[in-house]
């Protein structure tokens, strides 16, 4: 569980740096031109201007938070089934 949780982490936080990213740039005529133009675009930016690893930013607690959360679940899980059971 842990180790599937640390896969999924690792494999989506990518997606997760690049949409965050595309949310907080400046829109509007205000604002003048966008940083990025696209998901696409963002990932090629930040590869290029602060590495490929750049896309992992915030990996430590982004696992903090799957561990807190798989475990919680685990801990969780029998006594609420116990619950509902026994209504």
């Amino acid at each position: 569980s842990a180790f599937g949780a640390l896969l999924a982490e690792t494999a989506t936080l990518p997606t997760d740096v690049v949409k965050t990213r595309l949310q907080i740039q400046q829109t509007g005529k205000s604002a003048g031109a966008t940083r990025y133009t696209g998901f696409a675009d963002c990932v090629l930016q930040t590869a290029r201007s602060e590495g490929p690893l750049a896309l992992w930013k915030g990996i430590v607690p982004a696992l903090a938070r799957q561990v807190c959360y798989t475990s919680m679940s685990l801990v969780i899980y029998e006594p609420v089934r116990d619950f509902y059971k026994r209504q």
